[in-house]
């Protein structure tokens, strides 16, 4: 979840357009676009490999994130983290989550 310099998901030509397609999203007021983006990206950091292979978030409104897990079982185990995960995302990305909604889905 860093976003220093050098290398990372944020450098070179690929984090500068990054940083544009974020500023536009906001300045037309598709900050929740942006931020579901940014958590996306994050996503491995927030939850593990593990769980992040076998989950995704797909939605942001309103501060509710909506996250879809690949099983009933997985998804279990993600509403365990609940917590963990609105505190990380607020922590490492400054993004304010309320609620986390899962349900399974098919991922691909």
């Amino acid at each position: 979840m860093s976003e220093g310099t050098g290398s990372g998901p944020r450098s070179g030509t690929s984090g500068r357009m990054r940083e544009l397609m974020e500023q536009l999203l906001r300045r037309e007021g598709m900050s929740d676009l942006s931020d579901l983006l940014r958590i996306k990206e994050a996503w491995g950091e927030i939850v593990g490999a593990e769980l992040a292979a076998r989950s995704k978030p797909y939605k942001l409104d309103k501060k509710r994130l909506s996250v879809g897990a690949r099983s009933h079982a997985w998804a279990q185990e993600l509403h365990y983290a609940v917590e963990e995960v609105k505190d990380k995302v607020r922590n490492g990305l400054g993004i304010e989550i309320e609620d986390v909604i899962i349900k399974k889905i098919n991922l691909k």
